[in-house]
């Protein structure tokens, strides 16, 4: 026999007993099966009398007739636990009948009609009252004992509560039986005795997590970005408890009776196991059913879970609206435990997690790769990459998983990986991520040129220490960011110079697509700006605006309503750019046509010139790679000859290359001349015999 099976027996006893007392007599002659069931468990008690549910929990010799005494062992401890957590360590009958009642009612389903049939109701605190001899209890008391057999029973939501019926569900009967947790979509159940990565930084937000939730009503609401649910487990960990992380999306049905039968099975559990429960918010979510709607909801599931005595814990990326006015005054890295406004039975206490700083960035990487041969450079790493901590995480896992293959067959860069866990699945339709393969040693422009671009790399790698070493801190709260214009006729190396700074600073490069960015309805155009700039913040890339006169041209006297827009348009830029903590690069070939108001924003300007012959003869050089097959090409002749941009020059390369390919010959002068005719009659330059000079014998009639 079971323990339950004894349990069982024992409340079916009760019952017939109290029917017998209350003047109903021979009751089970209506119900045969419990009448047989009962004569079989007396006999499996091996007593001839009826014992009591009470009386019964206590013949621990039953139990050793046809079944195994760890079984029986493991449930009679864990139902005391139960009682005994209940009840507060006191001995109350009540709340046992009460257990006892939901269990057998659950179980046997006769005794569930049994009673039905005679009291019209099933298992309710009222008939636990009356089964120990209570048949009119206090109002208090029975609230009081509602609330606490609410910690693992379904009760009814009834006035008054007397007759609220009480059902026993899978999680309670799971814990009875020895088994794992039932597992439910949309929750993560962290055990505290797992091995946990170690916080690195702010550790000491754990300990003030597990003070605050050791008090009773206290809900802890963590908001920030990056480490919440880490921080989370850490404060389970340091409380000894097990934790639930629960979806928002799991609270989101079609009306609180939804919403509240889900948060019940979540308290049921975690009550049984001893768990925290976490509630952590879905951005996407968020985005669908409006700030304060999901405020609302989380802080409802939150107050139901704090009023079951659960310890809980409200994820956010940020302070909703909503709660600031039943919440606890809250600070950064850790929070006051005063409550403003809040219920006495309960308070919201705000701890938030602001950004890592480089410093604390630099000790997350060190602590995450100190047992391995690192070669990467953590400077640099801590320095451009604004990661949290899981993040830092997942890019060194993935960076690990491709250690044991070779640099040239390596995917991804570690910047790359970087970018790409932040940037996420994000689709951003307004521009393109770029991956730049250029260096500065393929960049030819003149040398005072490249010294700028050189020290704009260091001012994004080393740029922090005039700030925090030099304590500029305070001189420059703002306007940190890095913003270069590059200005020049077409084809003398922008673009190029763009992908090269990306490439040289380690980090992607989103050029923004300005077709897709401006917009004909009014305020599209700002908005289409603010996505552009959040995805470049979050995705930590170079933003590169291409022709941005076309964007931030000079702003104009208001004729007509359109000026009004547009000038507003140009207006909000300028905010942006100064507000921008990144690097931007602007290119335009119309310098005249920029704002002067940019101009003041920009940290540097390089004004590019046509190249002379001697940059002209090292482009020529450049393009024409060593592994071309050739006969003698006359460069220095191409170069004094041809006053052509770095631009120009690839597209003849190009199409000499392509004509060669053709004709199944080596790249010759011939090939080359023809290209620069086309070149010519593109940018609708005039063509003389005598230009081709000791060459003009290669133009036969038809190109001439």
């Amino acid at each position: 026999m079971t323990y339950l099976e004894m349990i069982i027996g024992g409340v079916i006893a009760q019952a017939y007993s109290y029917m017998e007392r209350t003047g109903r007599m021979d009751s089970f002659e209506r119900f045969p099966y419990l009448h047989v069931l009962s004569e079989r468990l007396k006999a499996g008690h091996g007593r001839e009398t009826e014992p009591s549910a009470r009386e019964g929990a206590g013949c621990c010799e039953w139990a050793e007739r046809g079944m195994e005494q760890e079984e029986y062992e493991r449930t009679e401890e864990r139902y005391k636990r139960i009682l005994n957590r209940l009840s507060g360590g006191a001995d109350d009958p009540v709340l046992e009948t009460a257990v006892g009642l939901a269990v057998t009612t659950a179980l046997v389903e006769e005794f569930a009609a049994y009673l039905h049939y005679y009291t019209g109701r099933r298992a309710t605190i009222q008939l636990a009252f009356e089964m120990c001899g209570v048949f009119c209890p206090g109002y208090a008391e029975v609230t009081k004992k509602c609330k606490a057999l609410g910690q693992i029973l379904y009760v009814e939501k009834k006035n008054p509560l007397n007759y609220a019926d009480m059902e026993a569900g899978h999680e309670l009967f799971s814990y009875l039986a020895g088994c794992e947790p039932p597992e439910k979509m949309g929750v993560e159940r962290f055990f505290c005795e797992n091995a946990l990565q170690p916080m690195y930084v702010r550790d000491t937000l754990a300990g003030q997590g597990a003070e605050l939730l050791a008090q009773d009503g206290i809900i802890l609401h963590v908001c920030g970005r990056g480490g919440r649910r880490f921080l989370v487990k850490h404060i389970a960990k340091r409380m000894k408890r097990d934790a639930l992380i629960v979806q928002s999306s799991l609270f989101f049905g079609d009306g609180h009776e939804d919403q509240d039968e889900k948060l019940i099975r979540m308290i049921h559990e975690a009550f049984l196991y001893s768990c925290i429960i976490c509630i952590y918010e879905e951005v996407q979510k968020k985005e669908k059913d409006g700030k304060e709607e999901t405020a609302a909801c989380l802080l409802r599931a939150a107050r139901l879970c704090s009023e079951k005595g659960i310890p809980v814990i409200i994820c956010t990326e940020s302070a909703e609206k909503g709660m600031e006015g039943t919440a606890g005054a809250g600070g950064k890295q850790g929070a006051d435990a005063s409550a403003v406004g809040a219920p006495d039975r309960w308070r919201v206490v705000f701890m938030e997690l602001t950004p890592l700083s480089r410093e604390e960035r630099k000790q997350v990487w060190h602590g995450l790769v100190k047992e391995d041969e690192w070669n990467e450079d953590i400077e640099r790493c801590s320095t451009l990459c604004k990661m949290n901590a899981g993040e830092i995480a997942r890019a060194v896992e993935q960076w690990r998983n491709r250690c044991g293959i070779s640099q040239c067959e390596r995917e991804e860069s570690l910047s790359e990986i970087c970018c790409r866990i932040l940037c996420g699945n994000q689709r951003q339709p307004l521009g393109t991520v770029l991956i730049p393969r250029v260096g500065i040693a393929d960049l030819i422009v003149p040398e005072q040129v490249k010294r700028t671009l050189q020290e704009i790399c260091c001012g994004a790698l080393m740029g922090y220490r005039i700030y925090e070493e030099w304590g500029l801190e305070k001189q420059y709260p703002y306007g940190k960011n890095i913003s270069l214009l590059l200005a020049g006729p077409p084809g003398t190396g922008k673009t190029m110079t763009a992908h090269v700074l990306a490439h040289e600073i380690g980090m992607p490069l989103y050029q923004v697509d300005l077709s897709r960015m401006i917009d004909k309805y009014i305020g599209e155009t700002e908005k289409h700006l603010d996505q552009v700039f959040a995805f470049a913040e979050k995705g930590n890339v170079v933003l590169f605006f291409d022709e941005a006169d076309a964007l931030f041209g000079k702003r104009g006297e208001v004729t007509e309503g359109r000026d009004r827009y547009a000038n507003m348009e140009v207006s909000y830029l300028l905010q942006r750019i100064e507000q921008y903590d990144g690097i931007v690069i602007l290119a335009t070939n119309f310098y005249r046509h920029i704002d002067k108001a940019f101009l003041r924003r920009m940290k540097y300007v390089l004004k590019y010139q046509e190249p002379d012959g001697e940059l002209r003869r090292k482009i020529w050089e450049s393009c024409l790679a060593q592994t071309i097959p050739r006969e003698k090409i006359d460069l220095p002749y191409l170069a004094e000859q041809f006053a052509f941009s770095g631009g120009v020059i690839k597209n003849v390369i190009q199409s000499a290359c392509i004509s060669a390919v053709y004709e199944e010959r080596p790249l010759c002068m011939e090939h080359v001349l023809r290209a620069v005719r086309m070149e010519y009659e593109k940018l609708e330059r005039s063509i003389s015999p005598q230009m081709w000079g000791e060459y003009g014998y290669l133009m036969d009639e038809s190109l001439r």
